[in-house]
């Protein structure tokens, strides 16, 4: 008997040749697989190639003042373009790029050595300066350099304030500034600018320098004068010493003396440099025949006791610790 094929066997067949089967994995030759690792490796280093600088940070260690110290990076491009530098900048003058480095170019997988000097100046200290290299791309490098300053010398004070200062009763005044080295530098002399001050080295151990205050030469209000310190150090042989003072001008009288009869009483009013009348707090006579009070509004008062033979001094003071001196004369009118 022979079966004739009908539509529900095609039908069969058809669904059976659609119906899914087993998944099947085909073998990757070995071909196929270095080519993917190869565009794996491209992918990876494109990623990866940058243009940076070897070594960014830099630490110069312990350098003496006065020093230049040389030092050099790369600048290395790993891209596969070559870039150009459109700038190259230190952050302060201290730091000198020895060539001009704009508009160099670096080529793909080379490098550029940049040489710079940093100088360690005059200040003592951990000191942190930076360069910038910024590319014609846009991209950035950054540097950092990193120094310890250290000090040959030392004096134990930058600075001498002698303060206010009496023009009318100076008194004689005297700072010392000690010297130190641990390196065998000399003090060698000591020279004032300014003709008010005196300085000279002091043969002690530590050596010092002795800064005397001349005051009869110190003009009124405030002062500033530097004494330059020479020293034996080649790199930086001269050190400064500021000196400052306040002259306080004598306050002035009205009238300017006073002429008392026995047992006669004058009132005084006293002015400033500023023309500005001014309320004493203090006053002095240097002698008993003469009687000296402040009244309520800050004048003086002064009153006679007995003739005078010679010309009485009365010492006057406000609040701030400005002084004048009176006059005071005896009178038979």
């Amino acid at each position: 008997m022979r079966l004739e094929p009908t539509r529900w066997g095609v039908l069969g067949v058809l669904v059976v040749g659609c119906a899914p089967g087993p998944e099947r994995t085909e073998p990757r030759t070995g071909l196929g697989s270095a080519a993917g690792d190869e565009r794996a490796e491209r992918t990876r280093a494109a990623t990866e190639a940058r243009v940076y600088a070897d070594p960014a940070h830099f630490h110069l260690g312990k350098q003496p003042w006065g020093t230049d110290v040389p030092f050099r990076f790369l600048l290395i491009n790993e891209t596969a373009d070559s870039v150009r530098i459109r700038q190259m900048q230190a952050d302060c003058d201290c730091t000198i790029l020895t060539t001009r480095y704009e508009g160099m170019d670096v080529r793909a997988g080379e490098s550029v050595p940049v040489d710079v000097v940093l100088k360690t100046g005059e200040t003592p200290g951990l000191k942190k300066r930076a360069i910038d290299v910024a590319l014609e791309s846009g991209e950035k490098v950054h540097v950092e350099i990193v120094v310890d300053v250290l000090a040959t010398y030392e004096l134990s004070k930058g600075a001498v304030d002698f303060g206010s200062v009496d023009l009318l009763a100076p008194q004689r005044s005297e700072e010392t500034v000690l010297f130190s080295s641990a390196d065998g530098i000399v003090l060698q002399a000591a020279r004032p600018d300014r003709d008010w001050v005196s300085a000279a080295i002091a043969d002690t151990d530590p050596p010092a320098v002795n800064i005397r205050l001349i005051p009869d030469r110190l003009a009124p209000g405030e002062q500033a004068a530097n004494v330059v310190v020479v020293t034996s150090e080649t790199r930086r042989p001269y050190a400064n010493i500021r000196v400052y003072a306040k002259g306080h001008a004598p306050l002035r009288s009205f009238p300017r003396e006073a002429f008392l009869r026995p047992n006669g009483q004058a009132t005084v009013t006293f002015f400033d440099d500023q023309d500005k009348r001014v309320a004493l707090v203090g006053a002095r006579c240097d002698t008993p025949s003469v009687e000296c009070s402040i009244l309520p509004n800050g004048a003086l008062t002064v009153r006679s006791t007995s003739p005078l033979d010679a010309p009485a001094k009365v010492m006057v003071e406000d609040a701030q610790g400005r002084t004048g001196v009176l006059l005071v004369r005896s009178t038979q009118r």
